[in-house]
């Protein structure tokens, strides 16, 4: 309908569009042929039961689909479409009237054998966002407002740290300008 009518029709995350992220995927051939990844996604919510996300109806699922989303389509945009859920466990931490899991612990490997363990929860003591991956020759660091590269061997022997401060706001700002360009040349 969106072509027959002439418009441009598009899903994207705004974090495909961070620095930081975008960082990762220009340093990521420098460690190599990745092995493992450990991900971290955590926002502290006093009160599980109130808001939108309490509630299956309003937010459309639990953790995974609410603050997962966002990292699990990182892991796609660097790894590719090609995985499969290895294990997961969803859990409701805390008593509450609540329908929702609040904590999600997954693990899938990515084609290549890229083995990643996730861990999503908004029952957390503190707001993280981690991003570890470890490659054949070095490890790629996210923490917050910082990539840090560590390779430690092949030919690129360095250690470097980006720092870059951003709001969901610049990214977005980005990812709508990206796509008003695309629009434009269609």
């Amino acid at each position: 309908l969106a072509e027959k009518a002439g418009v441009l029709l598009g899903i994207s995350a705004q974090r495909r569009f961070s620095k930081r992220y975008l960082r990762i995927k220009e340093w990521l051939p420098t460690i190599g042929r990745v092995t493992a990844v450990h991900a971290s996604e955590k926002i502290v919510v006093k009160d599980l039961a109130e808001g939108w996300r309490a509630s299956k109806s309003a937010s459309g699922g639990g953790v995974v689909l609410d603050m997962g989303y966002h990292m699990l389509d990182q892991l796609i945009g660097l790894f590719g479409g090609e995985f499969e859920q290895v294990a997961a466990k969803l859990l409701k931490t805390r008593d509450g009237e609540y329908d929702v899991e609040d904590t999600a612990h997954i693990h899938i490997a990515f084609s290549g054998g890229i083995q990643t363990n996730i861990i999503l929860s908004r029952a957390g003591s503190e707001q993280e966002e981690l991003l570890e991956i470890i490659g054949q020759y070095g490890v790629l660091k996210l923490s917050e407002d910082k990539v840090t590269l560590t390779a430690t061997g092949g030919s690129d022997i360095r250690s470097e740290v980006f720092y870059c401060e951003e709001s969901s706001t610049d990214m977005l700002k980005v990812l709508f300008s990206s796509f008003l360009k695309q629009g434009a040349t269609e």
